[in-house]
């Protein structure tokens, strides 16, 4: 929804790594998740050349990838949008919240804003699958 907001496509590719880190978490890779993947990419008018398959083998830094997101707006963005990937399964396990509480940590958000967004974004996920189901009618 606001992925086209990021400055620059280097914080557009640090998001799509940042997505793939926290989609692999918690050890199932979801389809769902490789779907919003995808469609965070064509959000971004970015190819995903960020290949999956090569990410798998790639170790990701979560600390660089975070020193990529410079403003206070790049940094409330990524936080919004990496929720539905955190609760595609509607679970918040713990490498996940390891993972969150180092984003927390490196862009100084306090829990209040964090449950607000994470609230917000199963909100938004719940009216996309009514949405979804109201097409196939």
């Amino acid at each position: 929804m606001f992925l086209n907001r990021l400055a620059n496509n280097e914080e557009k590719y640090a998001f799509v790594k940042l997505a793939y880190l926290i989609s692999k978490a918690d050890n199932n890779f979801m389809d769902i998740q490789k779907i919003m993947i995808e469609q965070y990419c064509e959000e971004m008018n970015i190819e995903n050349n960020t290949d999956l398959e090569n990410l798998e083998n790639e170790k990701i830094d979560l600390q660089e990838i975070l020193k990529h997101f410079k403003s206070k707006e790049s940094k409330n963005i990524v936080l919004l949008e990496i929720m539905p990937l955190i609760y595609a399964d509607n679970v918040l396990h713990e490498e996940e919240l390891k993972i969150l509480n180092v984003i927390k940590k490196e862009f100084n958000v306090d829990d209040n804003k964090t449950t607000l967004y994470a609230e917000w974004s199963k909100a938004v996920m719940a009216f996309y699958t009514q949405a979804e189901a109201l097409l196939k009618l």
